[in-house]
């Protein structure tokens, strides 16, 4: 994510695995961010360069999102992930990357704000009980 001279407005995002910074500002670039999971644990600039850290602040996170299974490129998220019902459905979409609708997961807290407080963070909606972990397929090519 660069933002160079210009705003931007990260929410719901994850950003991973990058090998220089997660989120980076450059010039009078701005970003704004909120409900977003940053980790990039090799990145030579940390998870924010050009700015302040934004860990903690605005209910943004460092944790790893459990995806489905990154070698196969399926970034759905798995049980377990911190990514799931904690993301802001204000000025959100309704559904998800696949046209889904937001699900609430009976067996994690909602942390997340807005009047549906149950969406996920991230293009993927986890589906419970479409056929066991992964079937709902995030995969991309």
């Amino acid at each position: 994510m660069v933002a160079a001279d210009a705003s931007v407005t990260l929410t719901n995002s994850l950003v991973t695995n990058n090998s220089r910074s997660g989120v980076f500002a450059s010039g009078t670039g701005a970003v704004t961010a909120s409900f977003n999971d940053v980790v990039n644990p090799t990145a030579s600039n940390g998870n924010y360069e050009g700015l302040p850290n934004q860990t903690g602040a605005n209910s943004n996170i460092p944790a790893d999102p459990l995806y489905v299974d990154v070698a196969a490129r399926n970034y759905e998220l798995a049980s377990g992930s911190p990514a799931i019902d904690s993301a802001t459905s204000t000025e959100a979409p309704t559904t998800d990357i696949r046209n889904r609708a937001r699900l609430n997961d009976p067996n994690v807290p909602n942390t997340g704000a807005g009047t549906i407080a149950f969406a996920d963070r991230g293009a993927f909606e986890r589906q419970i009980g479409v056929g066991g972990e992964g079937e709902a397929r995030g995969i991309c090519n």
